[in-house]
């Protein structure tokens, strides 16, 4: 297969994908939040498994009202955060962000999306992540934003897997 590449972005959200197998669907992903790099380009994955299901674990997180006012960003990592106290969702990309901790949570509009590097530098394979910021980050993203992003990845997707082998 010819590799595809697309570009979406949205609001604070921007996803370079290049698709190198439709069946399976596979292949590379640079995703940005509020212009930080989330994960590595440099990893192989299932696009619609950990990318897809990645923003989808997003979108379903919980209703926090009290937003991250009252809390310490780093709180959200503690082994003592509970999902329950904070209300938040523990993220999963898949592989390409296995180098992060990622955590979620919403308002009625806005979607939170927290997140720390925590791989040791003697462990890091991918060379794209070298130099990342070690402090804890998080972005506040429009919702619709992202469920548009979600919608038009599914499309892109389902698209690729319905068209006849090269």
């Amino acid at each position: 297969m010819t590799k595809k590449k697309f570009t979406i972005s949205n609001g604070n959200i921007e996803l370079e994908v290049t698709v190198t197998s439709r069946d399976p669907l596979l292949g590379y992903c640079k995703l940005r939040i509020c212009n930080f790099q989330l994960g590595t380009e440099e990893d192989l994955i299932y696009l619609k498994g950990y990318l897809l299901g990645g923003f989808v674990d997003i979108l379903s997180s919980p209703i926090n009202k009290n937003g991250i006012k009252d809390v310490e960003l780093d709180d959200f990592f503690k082994e003592s955060a509970s999902e329950k106290t904070l209300k938040f969702n523990k993220v999963n990309f898949g592989t390409f962000t296995d180098d992060f901790l990622i955590r979620a949570f919403r308002d009625e509009e806005d979607i939170f999306i927290i997140w720390k590097f925590i791989t040791p530098k003697k462990d890091l394979i991918f060379g794209d992540l070298v130099g990342y910021p070690r402090k804890t980050l998080y972005c506040k993203i429009k919702r619709v934003n992202l469920e548009e992003i979600v919608n038009n990845l599914d499309a892109i997707f389902s698209k690729l897997e319905s068209m006849p082998p090269e």
